[in-house]
Parts: structure tokens; sequence; C-alpha cells
């Protein structure tokens, strides 16, 4: 992290709720002559605001009908506006936007609904939002919109910029990531899993009924990449966290989290197939938890120094031989 990102407040006020609260404190300060320019650079282009068009009266409220951030104002052109933001930094659209639009349908003013979002966008998430009819703005599109006033005299803004720059800059990520610590590094690696690891094994894995998938489990301070069966839901699966793929470190653990009772005896039977493997070991499996018998979750991970990962090539070879090795695993499981 340089030395400009360690001063950015933005570095460890990574929530939605901050960018909420910038947001709104940037409308707010709509006739700040430091902030003003600003404010109206995002409503001119959310709302199509005219040029010389001045606003003279504007209140906000936040989680009104749960939506993120409500806009009401006025012009001197004498028109009435409201402009609604669904804001999101790393979490996505979860079909609340279709519920939202019951409650911005207002006849008397000009409404405009904005999808905000400063992290990855996944293509099913898109489509959620255009087909309820909200405007995405993506991280290159706010970028654009607020690049010109990366120098502002504003510190608040200043920092905001500079994180939005960062944060979209890592959207751009092919290569093997160094670092797992700042919600920029973890950006950078859901990038890189998605847009360069994945595809290179859904072409490699194509007739093997295994989907990938990559994420960030809640506030865990990790990006995880998953390999698990199409079809099966109680059935173990391979994930990669970025926080155990540095320094050309590598590691893949077999996993069984979800899964019923039932399929106790056909762990047990995996755990020793794992431990007779060339790759996979099974140590320290834990069997009771504060001395309650409990079923294993982690059941087994790759051996230390067996696989490397410095360069992005040799990474996406170790993710692969992981994934084939996990499949001759799998062979035995539920006949």
């Amino acid at each position: 992290m340089n030395d400009i990102m360690k001063r950015n407040l933005f570095t460890y006020a990574t929530k939605e709720l901050s960018q909420d609260a910038f947001l709104m404190w940037l409308f707010n300060n709509y006739d700040d002559e430091e902030v003003a320019p600003v404010a109206y650079a995002l409503i001119r282009e959310f709302c199509g605001l005219e040029d010389d068009e001045k606003i003279v009266d504007l209140h906000m409220r936040a989680q009104e009908h749960k939506i993120d951030i409500s806009v009401y104002f006025e012009t001197d052109k004498t028109r009435k506006y409201a402009l609604f933001i669904e804001d999101k930094v790393d979490s996505a659209e979860h079909d609340q936007l279709g519920n939202y639009n019951k409650y911005s349908d207002l006849k008397d003013r000009k409404v405009t609904k904005v999808y905000y979002k400063t992290g990855y966008s996944y293509p099913d998430e898109l489509q959620r939002v255009a087909k309820a009819g909200w405007k995405f703005f993506t991280p290159d599109e706010i970028c654009n919109l607020l690049r010109p006033f990366a120098n502002s005299e504003n510190q608040i803004v200043r920092m905001y910029i500079q994180l939005v720059i960062a944060r979209n800059e890592a959207l751009s990520v092919t290569e093997k990531p160094e670092r797992s610590e700042t919600a920029v590094d973890f950006l950078k690696w859901l990038t890189f899993f998605n847009k360069t690891v994945i595809p290179h094994l859904e072409e490699v894995f194509d007739s093997n009924n295994i989907s990938f998938g990559a994420w960030r489990p809640g506030q865990y301070p990790y990006i995880c990449m998953v390999a698990r069966y199409k079809d099966k839901e109680n059935i173990p699966y391979l994930e990669i966290r970025s926080r155990d793929c540095l320094g050309g470190n590598f590691r893949a653990l077999v996993l069984c989290y979800g899964m019923d009772d039932a399929f106790v005896t056909l762990q047990k039977e995996l755990i020793e197939r794992i431990k007779a493997s060339e790759l996979y070991e099974s140590k320290n499996v834990h069997y009771f938890k504060k001395g309650k018998a409990i079923v294993p979750k982690q059941i087994g991970y790759t051996k230390k120094d067996a696989l490397k990962a410095t360069t992005t090539e040799e990474f996406i070879e170790s993710v692969k031989i992981a994934v084939e090795a996990y499949l001759v695993l799998m062979k035995e499981w539920d006949k």
C-alpha cells in the first residue's frame, strides 16, 4: 500500500454505509464552494440538469423504504426532481430494485433511479438492474465523472476520488496480485479469479460438470475461488483463498460446509482417500469441538510446497493440478 492510500480515510471506511455517508455529505454541500462542482457533476449526469440550472432547495433521506439514498430537490427553473440511489461497493443487487420501484413513482417530480457501484459486477447483476429500469453507473463511468476533480481543495473529496480510481484500476487486473490485505487488494483478487483464472478453468474442465465461482465470503479478509459439482448439493468442494497464495505459496482446501450429517460415512471414506493422495493430506481433522462430537468441515488440503504459484502462469497451472486431483478423489463419492 502506498503512502497516499495509507493516509486515505476510505482505505479503512470500506463499507457501503461509508459510501452512503460520503454521497449524502456531498449532495448536502451542493452550495459549498469547494464541494459544489463535484456534487453538480454527479447530479447533472444522473438527473439531466441543464448546465446553468441551479439547485435552490435540497433534502435527503437515508433508507427510506430501504432505498439507500433518496434526494429531493428543486431548481431555479422551478423544476422538481427525485433521485433514488442504490449504493454498492462489493455486494451485489439481490432483487430489491423491483420492490423499490413501488415507492419511486412520483407524479410531481422528475424521477431518476441510479444503481451506483464501485466494485465488481456480475453479468446476471447487470441484467437484473436493467430489468428493474435503473441506470447502472459502473466504476469506470463514475471515475470519468470524478477524475476532473482529483485535485480538489477539499480533502474528503480528494480521498474519495483516489479510492474510486484505485478500485477502478483493480478491475483491470489480469496478473496474480502480490498482496491480500486491503479492500482494493481483495478487488484485484476477485477480478483476477473471475477474468483470468476461471475462464481458463472452464475451458479445460468443460466436460467435467464442474462450476467455478469467486467472491468475498462475508467480511472474512480474503477472496475465495470455489470448484464444485453443478448438480449436487451434498458434496465436498474445493476452495482456494487469496491469503493462502502469497509469496509464491499455494494451498487448496477440500471442504464440507453445508452438508447433511447423512453423508458422514462418505466423508470418512474420502478422508482416507485424501490421506493416501500424493497431492493432498488430511492432518489435524477436528471431530470434536469444545468436547462435543462434530462432523468435520475441513477434511483436506494440498501438501506444503507441493505446488508453487509465484507467477500468473504457475498459479493457473497449480489450480489446474489441484482441481484434477480433486476430481480423482471424488470419483468414488456417492456412486
